[in-house]
């Protein structure tokens, strides 16, 4: 079976799990209606998500149109943009979530708790360090893994540039010293 068609059958149980939601639900109560798509809903759509997690755009959009959908549907949400929806209702996107469980299993590699060579799950890292791309070819795995971790996540999320820099210098340059 591809990938795609993987996504297609996994959205397809999803939208019916979603639909019977809507459907099955007395209350239109929205916590209890968000309450249900999270306890019944998207662990069809990230259920061993790293290993099948969609990498094509169109895979991506289908999964994530299942969470669109369901939140459009919900009284008061319509007029909402998704991402207005998302934060009035504190969720995250699915392929946030994805990328955080992606995160959670490289610190699992790195810390030997599964059974993977981080030398060759990782074998290089690309930092971007105030808009200068730099490849530190192999050094990941000589640096203690809950720093690498710590690194990996907080470049994933979002940070400054002068952090980037404290942790560059922090992480690489005192492993040479």
């Amino acid at each position: 079976m591809s990938p795609s068609a993987h996504v297609g059958d996994i959205v397809v149980e999803a939208y019916a799990s979603a639909n019977l939601i809507h459907q099955c639900f007395v209350s239109r109560n929205v916590s209890l209606l968000v309450h249900a798509f999270t306890t019944y809903v998207r662990p069809l759509l990230e259920h061993n998500c790293i290993i099948w997690s969609p990498s094509l755009k169109c895979d991506i959009d289908s999964v994530q149109q299942v969470k669109r959908r369901f939140t459009k549907k919900l009284k008061g949400f319509r007029h909402y943009s998704y991402d207005e929806r998302l934060k009035l209702l504190n969720l995250k996107k699915l392929e946030t979530r994805r990328q955080q469980q992606d995160l959670i299993w490289c610190y699992k590699i790195l810390c030997g708790i599964v059974r993977v060579d981080p030398d060759a799950f990782l074998s290089c890292v690309l930092l971007p360090l105030g808009g200068i791309y730099t490849n530190y070819i192999s050094t990941i795995t000589s640096v203690e893994p809950e720093l690498v971790f710590s690194l990996i996540v907080l470049l994933r999320f979002g940070i400054s540039y002068q952090c980037r820099l404290l942790i560059y210098n922090t992480v690489f340059l005192q492993k040479n010293h």
